[in-house]
């Protein structure tokens, strides 16, 4: 046979390789373009990014791979059905996905709610590929970070440069501080914020803030002993952190120090903080803290938020805030569907500009909208069933480590939306969270 089955399962993993070093690009085919109020409106968009196209030729050698898996344990006679702790978490998997797509009948605009839905389905797919997939951890974080670099140097070379550089074939939009619509820190002239490779900067911090937060995790628990390599990896830290400090995203900064008080604090805790580790963890603060002394101005205009652009984003999150209230209150039960909340907006009130029709900067609000209590009540039977399940499968001394990296996600969560209402966001987050909780018997 030309392609053995060592060489199929070679392309799996090189392939998932693959996959993490293209998925902060946002190269994409705009299947079919809406307006609301005459302005583009990018949460009804329908496309198709490329690094779905890779993720869908990784999802079905997996299928494959684990195929062959299941095929050798019947054979061996090592399957007995049961509701065993690991299967009551994959029903609970396969009702959110189902409801997500049962969402696509009462929806406001059907098209939007099946493509948010086959997100869904991608992010929960991804998940399963790195959390059970023949990839090991440490190859799998190698590739996460080494994919953030490049977007990192890009990001820092906006920021110095205070401009963007459109790229249609690699996502890149142009971005001018100057230009009304563009992220800037007001306060002190107009400072364009780093974009990377991402539509926000916000989304961009919290990608990278994902990617430092894997990295330390692993190194937490995995000291790097030769000199080239800790060179190496300290000059990855460093420019994703200086990217991620000119994203100036408050989320993500808070996310990334969450982190590192919980990383410092586990390890004083268990006295298990080396030298090795605590001078990777210093180089993030080291960095934060000399851009806070040369931007000081800046950073005082983003944490005590007195400029006019500051006033009126607090203003907009706290009409979101209002706004989803009063969605949740006419679709209590069953939500707007899945990806509709911009659409629900619009049909509470159309009169406002079409730019206007944000998701609410608030995850469990914006998830209850679009959900409703139905959605609410799978999604927590699915977490429950996975924490008794994960609960197993750990040592019992510390079986409850890897819950508290949870934790930091919050900041993320309580602030934005991104990781429930953008797809790359969405597989950056599988992507966490199936490192975090990979078993150790598969790293």
């Amino acid at each position: 046979m030309f392609i053995s089955k060592i060489s199929l399962e070679t392309i799996f993993r090189v392939l998932i390789r693959g996959y993490l070093f293209v998925l902060p690009w946002q190269t994409v085919w705009i299947v079919r373009e809406r307006y609301l109020n005459g302005y583009k409106w990018q949460y009804g968009a329908t496309q198709f990014f490329l690094s779905e196209a890779v993720a869908w030729i990784v999802f079905l050698l997996f299928f494959w791979w684990s195929g062959r898996r299941v095929a050798r344990a019947v054979k061996e006679n090592k399957i007995v059905f049961s509701w065993t702790p690991d299967r009551v978490f994959t029903l609970f998997v396969l009702i959110f996905i189902l409801y997500s797509f049962l969402s696509v009948v009462w929806s406001p605009v059907r098209e939007i709610a099946f493509q948010h839905s086959i997100h869904l389905l991608e992010a929960i797919l991804l998940f399963f590929v790195i959390y059970l997939g023949p990839t090991t951890k440490k190859e799998i974080i190698f590739w996460f970070l080494l994919g953030s670099v490049i977007p990192a140097i890009l990001g820092i070379a906006q920021f110095l440069a205070q401009t963007t550089w459109p790229a249609p074939w690699l996502g890149l939009s142009a971005h001018l501080p100057s230009e009304a619509g563009t992220a800037i820190v007001g306060g002190s002239g107009r400072w364009l914020r780093a974009y990377g490779s991402f539509a926000h900067p916000n989304i961009f911090g919290g990608y990278l803030a994902l990617v430092l937060m894997s990295v330390f995790y692993f190194i937490s628990d995995n000291p790097i002993q030769k000199s080239g390599k800790k060179i190496i990896l300290s000059l990855f830290i460093v420019i994703i952190s200086a990217a991620l400090f000119f994203s100036f995203s408050r989320s993500a900064a808070g996310m990334l120090v969450a982190a590192f008080a919980l990383f410092g604090g586990l390890g004083l805790w268990n006295k298990t903080l080396s030298k090795n580790f605590a001078v990777f963890l210093s180089l993030p603060i080291l960095i934060f803290f000399i851009g806070g002394i040369i931007y000081s101005p800046l950073v005082k205009t983003r944490l005590v938020g007195i400029s006019a652009s500051e006033i009126t984003s607090v203003q907009e999150r706290i009409s979101g805030y209002d706004e989803a209230g009063r969605i949740i209150a006419r679709h209590p039960w069953l939500g707007v569907g899945s990806g509709n909340y911009t659409v629900a907006a619009y049909l509470l009130d159309n009169s406002r500009p079409g730019w206007e029709y944000q998701p609410a900067h608030n995850t469990a609000l914006l998830f209850t909208a679009e959900m409703g209590v139905v959605g609410v009540i799978i999604f927590l039977g699915l977490s429950a069933s996975f924490v008794r399940y994960f609960r197993l499968i750990k040592p019992k001394k510390n079986w409850h480590l890897e819950l508290f990296l949870l934790i930091p996600l919050i900041f993320g969560l309580s602030f934005d939306h991104y990781f429930w209402s953008l797809p790359v966001e969405m597989f950056s987050f599988a992507t966490y969270l199936g490192i975090i909780f990979r078993p150790t018997v598969h790293s």
